[in-house]
């Protein structure tokens, strides 16, 4: 709570219980927040501007998971929230790093590669991805 009464609004993503959160650098009082709709209640030009905030960073998330999905980027809540806030850090993963090998591999075919062993490497990025992907959910704790 804020000293004049009012409440910061956060945001909260939760991918697979994983969640990350975020201060949108708004706030209200809390008597005009609808918690069943996540929205100012109203139609006052500081709920207008609030909601349209709200939906711009919804409509955000949309295309950032899009991006990652089409991408083949472990998605994240954490990730999200670092693409959302600017964060540049560009992460490298195991399903990039194999795609950008393969690819250079394929330009040098009759040069430094066989076909053949090009795709064996294609075949290899294959098998990782979807043993990945059938294992991604699959969390142990000891």
């Amino acid at each position: 709570m804020l000293k004049n009464g009012d409440a910061p609004i956060f945001v909260r993503i939760t991918i697979n219980k994983e969640r990350a959160e975020f201060g949108l650098k708004k706030s209200i009082s809390p008597n005009h927040w609808d918690e069943t709709k996540q929205r100012v209640k109203g139609k006052s030009i500081s709920a207008d501007d609030n909601n349209g905030t709200i939906e711009q960073l919804l409509k955000k998330i949309e295309a950032i998971t899009a991006y990652m999905s089409m991408e083949e980027v472990d998605i994240t809540a954490q990730l999200i929230k670092e693409k959302l806030i600017g964060k540049k850090e560009d992460r490298r993963t195991i399903l990039k790093i194999f795609k950008t090998h393969n690819e250079n591999a394929r330009k040098l075919i009759g040069i430094d590669f066989a076909k053949e062993t090009v795709i064996r490497y294609e075949t290899s990025y294959m098998h990782t991805r979807d043993f990945i992907r059938c294992n991604i959910s699959v969390k142990t704790y000891h």
